[in-house]
């Protein structure tokens, strides 16, 4: 008979003990949206720095702040890039302007400077769709491409209540096709890439 009374105990402050942190938790939780302009420009030796100008565009992004400083985000951006003068109906042959559309997905955290000043450290996974028109001989060319990125923003709070900030941001992308040759040079230059990408954004909390 103790014992069952025991369990009768127990087991109402478990669970009400868990609730507690359940509902605790959530109301941590918060939103943010991030509407953004930006310009990603390939560096070193490859077929993106060589045969592209900068890409510029813009997006929109996603923050769920789940505990503590830490959060997850999601981000689609469409870029344009032109095809630098140098490399005309060289490296890709005659192309229309280069259209880049870009998703990423990221683990966050924010660190709390002051009143009105936050600096956040991001990092995780890209997804790149690059494509264009053969202006001499018709058709597409489309490249689907992975790779990874890691960078940090700094974000001004514009008042008391902390709803709306302006957000200034830099990354290393890192870009890698499935291009393949027997010229491991070769296969280097076109299948793999780094990008600087730099970014203003305004945005909302809720």
């Amino acid at each position: 008979m103790s014992r069952l009374a025991l369990l009768l105990i127990i087991i109402p402050t478990l669970v009400f003990s868990q609730s507690r942190k359940k509902k605790a938790l959530l109301e941590e939780m918060s939103f943010s949206i991030e509407p953004n302009v930006r310009v990603m420009k390939a560096i070193g030796d490859n077929s993106m720095n060589k045969a592209l100008s900068p890409f510029v565009g813009f997006g929109i992004g996603g923050i769920l702040h789940i505990y503590k400083n830490f959060g997850l985000t999601a981000e689609y951006n469409y870029m344009t890039a032109n095809l630098s003068q140098d490399n005309q109906g060289g490296l890709f042959g005659y192309m229309s302007a280069a259209t880049m559309h870009n998703v990423e997905f990221s683990g966050v955290y924010n660190y709390n400077m002051s009143e009105t000043v936050n600096l956040e450290g991001l990092a995780g996974a890209s997804i790149y769709r690059v494509s264009s028109k053969f202006i001499d001989k018709g058709g597409k060319f489309n490249e689907g491409n992975s790779g990874f990125h890691i960078g940090g923003k700094i974000l001004y709070t514009l008042d008391r209540e902390g709803v709306q900030q302006v957000v200034f941001g830099t990354k290393l992308n890192y870009y890698t096709a499935s291009i393949r040759n027997q010229n491991p040079d070769i296969e280097k230059f076109y299948s793999k890439a780094w990008f600087l990408n730099f970014s203003a954004a305004y945005r909302i909390n809720f």
